[in-house]
């Protein structure tokens, strides 16, 4: 285990230790995005059409991409732009007079062969909060499982996994959704470990959480019976990503451009995924509602709420009594990873874990002020980067001289804009830098 750089933060166990989920009524309309990580999605039904909670109504243009799982019951009633927890905007299907029903169970496949389990996977529209190059039904195979019809697609997928991560860190300070979800579902993470083992054929399999989280006694005993080996690790931000999490546990550095810690054996996998793989091997449909952490400081307000996938923001914020009023900023995704956004008709999807809510007195504002060459960010960069000069690079337009020097290898954790003491926007300058990078390489 390896050393870190990055910051150190405390583990509050009492803002999880007792937590509850509120389930949230549906709203009167669901906004379910047709462009993911992996590509758009094209529709497969029309606007009009009756559609059944747990339908496929969206398919992507290859293969390996998980289809888009219908959220409610209702009527499609428009293909549209729409804005993104990620500040763009792109289309997506509108679904209107969400019904409450629940699609009947499928059948138990847990116990079937390991092909068809896979399907059932693939076919359960999981995505991940945490980014991967991979969808989450390919880097969970084992290479036996691998269809000829994927096998082209990633040379990763040839590499067997010798190193399975179950990631109890939440991502970032402030966010607890992950600790909490290990209390309130410890047994259902316990019976996801055999099926996570079986598909990816590890030898060795990690439970990661930080230091100093509370984990039930029952749970430690059924994670050593299963063969798990439970670490505490360090208190430090970004820990809980997969570029620092996996050098820390198994000693591989990721290169960047690399396809993560599947081109290298080790697969990642968080305990929120991991009940979905859960539910989806036990005939469940997960993609159907999304677990999101509320924080809004001046209200008072630090909860778990359980909405259906497309939920708005809006809808949310109505539901729970929130006011508007004085409100500055969103910011969704957590404070050092999130994304501010501007407006409230925003798609809560499963990619996104905790929305932040902000009065203008909480807002920490950006300057333009010249960098001054402290060092701090340097001295706390966890890819052991330069954030003073390429944010310079950056700002000045000599982007070629960014790239030479690993701009890509910036996770944005933004750990550097955190400890600058003029507040430079160093996160959005190494954003744009990249942006412009790629423009001039797609016009190349």
């Amino acid at each position: 285990m390896k050393r870190l750089k990055g910051i150190s933060f405390p583990t509050e166990n009492g803002r999880y230790a007792n937590a509850e989920i509120e389930n949230l009524p549906l709203p009167e309309r669901v906004v379910l995005p047709l462009v993911t990580r992996f590509g758009k999605m094209i529709p497969i039904v029309s606007p009009g059409d009756h559609v059944q909670a747990g339908q496929i109504i969206a398919k992507g243009p290859q293969k390996w991409f998980p289809p888009l799982l219908a959220s409610v019951s209702g009527r499609a009633s428009a293909v549209s732009s729409w804005p993104t927890g990620f500040g763009d905007e792109g289309p997506a299907l509108v679904i209107e007079s969400p019904e409450g029903d629940t699609p009947p169970p499928r059948d138990d496949v847990a116990q079937k062969d390991l092909p068809e389990l896979m399907r059932w996977i693939q076919a359960g529209d999981i995505r991940e909060v945490d980014p991967s190059p991979l969808p989450l039904a390919l880097r969970l195979r084992k290479p036996d499982l691998v269809p000829s019809a994927f096998a082209s697609f990633s040379p990763a997928l040839e590499k067997p996994i010798h190193s399975l991560i179950i990631n109890g860190i939440d991502r970032q300070p402030g966010i607890w959704l992950r600790k909490a979800m290990i209390g309130l579902y410890k047994n259902e993470l316990l019976e996801s470990i055999p099926v996570l083992k079986d598909t990816t054929g590890a030898s060795r399999v990690f439970f990661a959480v930080a230091k100093g989280t509370d984990l039930a006694d029952d749970l430690l005993q059924g994670l050593r019976e299963r063969g798990v080996e439970p670490v505490f690790c360090p208190n430090i931000y970004p820990i809980g990503l997969e570029p620092l999490l996996i050098p820390f546990l198994t000693g591989q550095e990721l290169p960047p451009n690399s396809e993560g810690g599947r081109e290298f054996g080790t697969v990642v996998v968080d305990v929120t995924t991991a009940l979905k793989v859960r539910g989806a091997a036990r005939g469940e449909i997960p993609s159907l509602d999304v677990v999101v952490q509320i924080t809004a400081p001046s209200s008072g307000i630090d909860t778990l709420v359980r909405v259906r996938e497309g939920t708005l923001i809006e809808d949310i914020l109505e539901a729970l009594s929130l006011s508007r009023e004085g409100l500055a900023k969103v910011l969704c995704g957590g404070p050092f990873l999130g994304t501010a956004l501007h407006r409230l008709d925003v798609p809560v999807t499963q990619e996104i874990d905790s929305i932040i809510l902000q009065t203008e007195q909480e807002i920490i504002h950006y300057s333009n002020e010249p960098c001054m060459n402290c060092g701090y960010c340097v001295l706390h960069c966890p890819m052991k980067l330069l954030p003073n000069e390429l944010t310079k690079h950056c700002e000045y337009g000599k982007f070629d001289v960014a790239e030479r020097m690993d701009i890509f290898s910036c996770i944005e954790c933004g750990i550097c804009a955190y400890v600058c003491p003029v507040n430079r926007p160093m996160v959005q300058l190494i954003c744009f830098g990249k942006r412009e990078i790629e423009a001039a390489r797609k016009e190349s």
